[in-house]
């Protein structure tokens, strides 16, 4: 089923130029604006966490910034 978020903005994916809507309308980009506003870490740690949250990947990192999303994510520490 849709999310909330498609139902109400969906329709911007149906008017002209919507390509780039398609380009900006995904869930990693989505997620790691969630993550830059919550966590306040840097905004390629943001994407690399939203990517390995949708793909259910492990992130391996020494940033300890990355604690923030420990809940959230399989992170896999470097000593």
């Amino acid at each position: 089923p849709p999310s909330t978020t498609e139902l109400n903005f969906g329709f911007l994916l149906n008017l002209p130029y919507s390509f780039y809507f398609k380009l900006l309308w995904n869930s990693d980009n989505i997620q790691a604006a969630i993550y830059k506003g919550k966590c306040k870490i840097a905004h390629a740690d943001c994407f690399a966490a939203a990517l390995a949250r949708n793909l259910k990947a492990v992130v391996v990192t020494g940033d300890q910034k990355f604690k923030r999303l420990e809940e959230e994510l399989s992170i896999e520490w470097l000593v």
